[in-house]
């Protein structure tokens, strides 16, 4: 229920913010001011089918422009959330597990580092953990997603103007991580 409510209200804020950046008549050459990426992390193509088979409406059918991204790992018929948010995030193909990284466990240059070397403010929300693969793919560099004190350290210096998540990580024996990263 809470999966679904998640994945409706992202769904809610892309037609808003769809509607905010597209021009609202015909032959308007307009740039947008903002741009937004909604992950459905998870949701495949069988997701999106069995979706529209139980729903009368879904929001996404408005949408004048939708596209399908294959974000497949460099190591793997499967694709675990690292590799497949640091497709989204570079453009690189990694190996299951890696978070910023190439397949040779090089740092890559993400989507977010570039608005922030072009002056734009830049944010990170998830529904998850913000040291979840997901959201970490976009602001750390790991060779493997369980680094979560390296990747919670990585994202506390990358700056980022706006910062949100669920809950805060945890890592099971590591004692007083809560209060340390409070600021998240």
């Amino acid at each position: 229920m809470i999966r679904t409510r998640s994945v409706v209200l992202l769904l809610a804020g892309a037609v808003m913010v769809w509607s905010a950046v597209v021009p609202q008549h015909a032959g308007a050459q307009t740039r947008p001011t903002r741009v937004i990426l909604f992950i459905g992390d998870g949701a495949g193509t069988g997701y999106w089918t069995a979706a529209a088979l139980s729903a009368d409406h879904l929001a996404t059918k408005t949408f004048s422009v939708m596209g399908l991204v294959e974000t497949g790992a460099s190591d793997n018929k499967t694709t675990d959330s690292a590799a497949s948010a640091t497709a989204y995030s570079t453009g690189v193909r990694t190996y299951n597990g890696a978070i910023g990284m190439d397949p040779d466990s090089n740092s890559l240059t993400t989507v977010l580092e570039v608005a922030q070397g072009r002056g734009l403010a830049t944010g990170l929300v998830a529904t998850s953990s913000i040291t979840h693969a997901t959201p970490a793919a976009f602001a750390s560099h790991v060779p493997d997603r369980n680094m979560l004190w390296e990747i919670a350290r990585q994202l506390a210096a990358a700056e980022v103007d706006v910062v949100g998540a669920d809950r805060l990580p945890c890592v099971v024996g590591e004692p007083g991580l809560k209060a340390r990263l409070a600021g998240f």
